[in-house]
């Protein structure tokens, strides 16, 4: 069983470097392609707090940004001991029963959004394939594109995602095998970049279809990584349709709670 397991791994592995290669060498035609701005003087917590009080999303909160120095936990995921983090705050006092922040439904974002919406370009990319693709693979989707998407209605939002997560999935060989080889940590890191590799074949093949809208560039293998980390932290998980089907939902700036 453990061969034909690794031989298995190994294909899948092998299918997700030529589906990534191909979509992003197959529109060598098309525009430059753009990311939202990121740069701090336009896009931080001051854009999206204006966003917000623009957008109907009630709130006794704010952003706080928390640092503190621990010399511990130094990693390359930190350039010395201190650390910060982007959180909320309260601003007022909160009493027990208090609504403490409210997103409109027509602010969140899902594969249900934008395939109620015939005048978003997924709109029905969306709609053919949310029997066949599940909901949370088609938010990274729909990340991906609106990443990508300098008008984007979300834009003061998605460009404060984070461009690095922390997670052993995006480690290379390298930093791999600093881990012990029969531990649990390891074995579960190979398991999930076999699944997610998985995942992106079916991906990768829904949006090199013809008829696709989604621009292959976006939905290379990594920007496929970045963005399921992104939405399988983020993600509220909504009740929804019938026998306890749960929809992958992105609830901006209540994602920071």
């Amino acid at each position: 069983v453990k061969p034909f397991f690794a031989s298995y791994n190994i294909i899948i592995l092998a299918l997700t470097v030529i589906l990534s290669l191909l979509l992003s060498q197959s529109s060598f035609r098309r525009p430059k392609l753009i990311r939202l701005n990121t740069d701090p003087s336009k896009c931080n917590d001051d854009t999206l707090l204006r966003w917000v009080s623009d957008n109907g999303i009630f709130s006794k909160v704010s952003i706080g940004n928390f640092v503190h120095e621990d010399r511990s936990t130094i990693s390359e995921y930190w350039l010395d001991s201190v650390q910060e983090r982007r959180g909320l705050i309260a601003m007022q006092d909160i009493k027990a029963g208090d609504v403490v922040l409210s997103v409109p439904w027509g602010k969140c974002l899902s594969s249900e959004h934008i395939a109620n919406r015939t005048d978003h370009p997924l709109s029905s990319f969306v709609r053919r394939n949310r029997n066949k693709i599940a909901s949370v693979d088609l938010l990274a989707i729909i990340l991906l594109h609106e990443y990508h998407n300098s008008n984007s209605e979300w834009a003061p939002y998605l460009c404060l995602m984070p461009r690095k997560l922390m997670s052993t999935i995006y480690w290379d060989d390298v930093m791999l095998d600093t881990l012990d080889k029969n531990g649990t940590l390891y074995q579960k890191t190979l398991q999930a970049k076999a699944w997610l590799s998985a995942r992106y074949v079916e991906v990768a093949h829904a949006v090199a279809r013809p008829d696709s809208p989604v621009d292959p560039r976006v939905v290379t293998y990594s920007n496929y990584l970045w963005a399921r980390g992104v939405v399988d932290s983020r993600n509220w998980g909504v009740p929804w349709g019938e026998q306890g089907a749960t929809l992958a939902l992105l609830a901006p700036f209540a994602d920071m709670a």
